[in-house]
């Protein structure tokens, strides 16, 4: 039986979080609503086919409704433009950031502190000249930006060539911030229920 070997009861919470009816879960699916119904709440054991079909509606439905906002770090630190770069590194090293976005001194993002600029900067000045380097002295362009609705796709197209990408609104103030290792958060969650789908 299906339902040893897959608990059923994941159908209803996949789809109750996606904010779908089981209505347009049956119309993604091929199979009725009534199915749907029964499957959900117990009465039906549904062949392989069928859960198949449930399944890969759900995946595609999580793909498509998947935006910036749903991945996007909310608490975004930055580091100041005049800010000795001694202490943004500290600030990245205490924090485990990869980079910071820089803000000058009207509160506009003016650029980008990340790992590469702190090690090319500590190899470039001995430790009593790295006192007096600036953040500014050293980043790099700002980062660039997508509203809170990019698409997984525009953020895979976008961190293929950028280390992370501010996530702002109407006004192009930030709120949030997404690095490839968030999306790859993302993708390898996504590929663990994959696998446990595939194994039924």
């Amino acid at each position: 039986m299906i339902s040893q070997l897959f608990d059923l009861s994941e159908i209803k919470i996949r789809r109750k979080k996606l904010g779908i009816t089981q209505k347009e879960l049956a119309e993604r699916a091929g199979v009725s609503q009534a199915l749907i119904a029964k499957i959900e709440s117990g009465q039906v054991d549904p062949r392989y086919s069928t859960l198949r079909r449930i399944l890969n509606a759900l995946e595609e439905l999580e793909r498509e409704r998947v935006k910036a906002n749903n991945i996007m770090t909310r608490e975004v630190v930055y580091a100041e433009e005049d800010e000795p770069l001694i202490n943004a590194i500290s600030k990245m090293v205490s924090r485990g950031f990869s980079q910071l976005p820089v803000k000058g001194s009207d509160g506009r993002i003016t650029g980008n502190l990340d790992e590469e600029v702190v090690i090319r900067s500590m190899i470039k000045y001995d430790p009593e000249e790295l006192k007096n380097v600036r953040v500014r002295d050293v980043m790099k362009p700002p980062l660039p930006t997508v509203p809170p609705t990019a698409s997984i796709g525009t953020l895979i197209s976008i961190l293929s060539e950028s280390s992370a990408v501010l996530v702002v609104d109407k006004g192009g103030n930030p709120k949030g911030i997404i690095t490839r290792s968030d999306v790859l958060e993302y993708l390898r969650s996504k590929g663990e229920r994959a696998q446990h789908d595939q194994k039924l």
